[in-house]
């Protein structure tokens, strides 16, 4: 004989007078999780979602209304403890929010997929930055691991630190694999809007293309002041070998290219350059490598590429 006893799921009172009863739901609908009693009117005045919920005209599966008039919702908890977390706020129960201390980049990142999915990102913004900035300063900043975990954080909540930090890390580290964004071998979470990812990546492809133009038009110049096999400097012929073997590395298949990340493109460059002025000095040609020292230059300043305040732009994110 089979039990088919459901055990009491754990209730929560965040409006004493509340007259919704939300069961929390795991993010696959699976398994309920616990109870909590809310306030319609609250819900209603703090996301669009949550008031076509309650709602019975727009005829929602997952919320009822029972004959004492109490109203049953179903709410996707991406974690219980953020879900609650979002509650307290909505209901304004400063005293049951944690300290700074108390929550992790984990914690934040789910709390944004809540907000994102009932479109309350508005509502929890302000406390969302007092609890995100004391994690962010405090974290490994040699270490991409999170990286795409808190830039949904910071677009999520706009949070412009946030956002051009990461914005600038994920343009560094970012590579282009089986159809889809990563970091650290590691895909891009889905939160991330496919739109805002290729900002940063449109961005990447326009430095590598400006480089890409300046080699073409040094090796064009260079190739037509060495027409005359007889006249020809060393200087010029070893210039051109090199610039030739650039052109061929940055010209890889964009396949090639896409698993690689900007970092590492313009580091390999750096030294397809670096390894021709050695060539050059060797053979003792003089120090004419001017079209080199050029493309060298621009190595270094597209290596250092910043575009903080662009992908601020673009995201619709003022910095004030």
């Amino acid at each position: 004989m089979s039990d088919t006893s459901k055990k009491a799921l754990e209730d929560y009172i965040i409006d004493e007078s509340g007259d919704v009863v939300a069961t929390l739901c795991s993010e696959d609908n699976d398994a309920e999780i616990s109870t909590l009693r809310l306030s319609s009117k609250v819900l209603s005045l703090v996301s669009p979602v949550f008031k076509a919920m309650l709602n019975p005209a727009k005829g929602f599966k997952e919320s009822c209304v029972k004959k004492d008039g109490t109203k049953e919702i179903r709410v996707t908890a991406f974690s219980e403890k953020s879900t609650i977390l979002a509650m307290n706020i909505f209901h304004y129960r400063p005293e049951n929010l944690p300290q700074n201390n108390e929550l992790s980049s984990l914690d934040l990142y789910q709390l944004a997929k809540f907000a994102d999915y009932y479109q309350c990102q508005r509502v929890l913004e302000p406390w969302a930055l007092i609890w995100a900035m004391p994690i962010w300063e405090k974290r490994c900043k040699s270490s991409t691991k999170y990286i795409s975990r808190w830039l949904w954080i910071g677009i999520s909540f706009r949070i412009p630190q946030i956002i051009k930090e990461c914005a600038q890390e994920v343009f560094e580290h970012m590579k282009l694999e089986g159809g889809k964004f990563t970091i650290d071998e590691k895909p891009l979470h889905d939160a991330v809007s496919a739109k805002k990812v290729e900002i940063i990546w449109n961005q990447r492809e326009k430095h590598i293309q400006q480089f890409i133009e300046l080699v073409e038009a040094e090796y064009l110049n260079l190739k037509n002041k060495s027409k005359d096999k007889e006249t020809v400097s060393k200087c010029n012929i070893t210039q051109l070998g090199t610039l030739k073997l650039v052109r061929l590395k940055i010209a890889l298949p964009n396949n090639g290219r896409d698993k690689m990340t900007f970092k590492e493109i313009f580091s390999m460059l750096r030294k397809v350059v670096k390894s021709g002025q050695c060539c050059h000095r060797n053979q003792d040609v003089g120090l004419c490598d001017t079209a080199l020292k050029r493309v060298l230059e621009a190595t270094t300043q597209h290596e250092a590429a910043t575009i903080k305040d662009t992908v601020l732009s673009a995201f619709g994110i003022s910095d004030d």
